[in-house]
Formats: structure tokens, C-alpha cells, sequence
């Protein structure tokens, strides 16, 4: 989450906890490529059904450097990645990854 002196941004991006292994009690993080990122601006003195979501190329982000606003402009500096393919394969004992590309 980033802020601005008039905005909130949230971001929805497509890598999280895997749903099916989640249910196994297996807690493993899976990118979702498929899926659209999706970056949501929030007015800070506005209710929340007032915020406006765009959509973005699948992507992470690791972390926000910095928030600003330039005339009718919100930015964000942010270190993250474009991920166009990525396939990570849990082996049989669900002991580790093997990446794949």
C-alpha cells in the first residue's frame, strides 16, 4: 500500500497463497500470470466505494521506494518485475521448488 498526501493506491497483484494446497494446510505462494494487476486509487477523505481500479500487465512488486502526486498524476517508484512466464513446480514430498522457463 502507498500513500500520497490526497491518495491511498492498494494493489492487487497476481501472487498469492495457492487456494488448493491452502485446504492441505500447505502454504505456498503461486504467481497467477493469467490474471491482471490491478492498482486501486482511494481520494483519503472519500468513502470506500469511491476508489477507482486500473488494470495492469500481470506483475509483483517487492517493495514501494516512494508516492507523489504531479497535477492530475498519482506516481509510484517501485521495485518489482514484468512477469510474462513463471512456473514454479512443488516436487512430490512438497519439500521445495524447482523453477521452470
Amino acid at each position: 500500500m502507498a500513500f500520497t498526501p490526497n491518495y491511498s493506491i492498494l494493489m492487487d497483484l497476481p501472487m498469492f497463497w495457492d487456494p488448493k494446497l491452502l485446504d492441505k494446510d500447505i502454504h505456498k505462494v503461486s504467481f497467477y500470470p493469467e490474471m491482471q494487476s490491478r492498482f486501486g486509487i482511494l481520494d483519503r477523505m472519500a468513502s470506500g466505494d469511491t476508489i477507482r481500479w486500473f488494470d495492469a500487465e500481470p506483475c509483483y512488486i517487492y517493495h514501494i521506494i516512494n508516492s507523489w502526486e504531479e497535477e492530475n498524476e498519482v506516481i509510484l517508484d517501485v521495485v518489482g518485475c514484468l512477469v510474462r512466464y513463471l512456473h514454479k513446480k512443488l516436487d512430490k514430498n512438497y519439500q521445495g521448488l524447482t523453477e521452470q522457463c
